[in-house]
């Protein structure tokens, strides 16, 4: 049913200037963006274009399409990667002992805190909960605190990193689908 239909030089005109005008909107959009993701991110989204060209290569070599969703998740991997290499840097150049010397600190918070008398109000909604809770509580230098501490901030640490990574990815992904777009005319390079 679908006749070569013979497109009017007008209309055919018409379409490549707003595809034109469409490409250098996007690119200014881009560049604009990136420029202001990349100066709040101290350049770290700099790298999410990056993490999406390994992606590219990883889709590429595997035979699979390039996705949206596979790449944000290369885009937050190349942030990702950037924020390890950076603590690892930052651990590295501490003078010895600092890390110690920290832990050290939140014992002594601990410790301190945990010698301090609960509120009068504690004790009139829950007569003899204070005295319970301290005849039931671990020393702070037990294993099992210890663990517990350890295994809760790299925990936190984690979500941190994973936190950061993500919402840094996500915004230098963005200014990179644009950019792509004003270079190559489509939204995701063909694998």
């Amino acid at each position: 049913m679908t006749e070569n239909v013979e497109i009017p030089p007008q209309l055919e005109l018409a379409r490549a200037r707003t595809w034109n005008l469409m490409r250098v909107l996007a690119a200014i959009a881009g560049a604009a963006m990136m420029i202001t993701v990349s100066v709040f991110s101290l350049g770290l989204a700099l790298l999410a274009p990056v993490g999406m060209i390994v992606a590219r290569k990883v889709a590429r070599r595997e035979g699979t399409p390039l996705t949206f969703f596979t790449s944000w998740l290369g885009a937050a991997f190349g942030v990702c990667a950037a924020l390890i290499v950076i603590a690892l840097v930052v651990v590295a150049v501490l003078p010895s002992g600092k890390i110690a010397g920290i832990g050290k600190a939140a014992d002594s918070v601990s410790t301190a805190s945990s010698k301090q008398a609960p509120p009068a109000w504690l004790e009139k909604i829950a007569p003899g909960s204070t005295a319970r809770a301290r005849a039931g509580q671990p020393s702070a230098n037990s294993p099992m605190v210890r663990t517990f501490m350890v295994a809760s901030q790299v925990m936190g640490v984690v979500f941190v990193y994973s936190f950061l990574a993500m919402f840094i990815g996500t915004a230098g992904w963005m200014p990179s689908l644009l950019l792509t777009y004003a270079f190559s005319g489509r939204w995701l390079p063909s694998s």
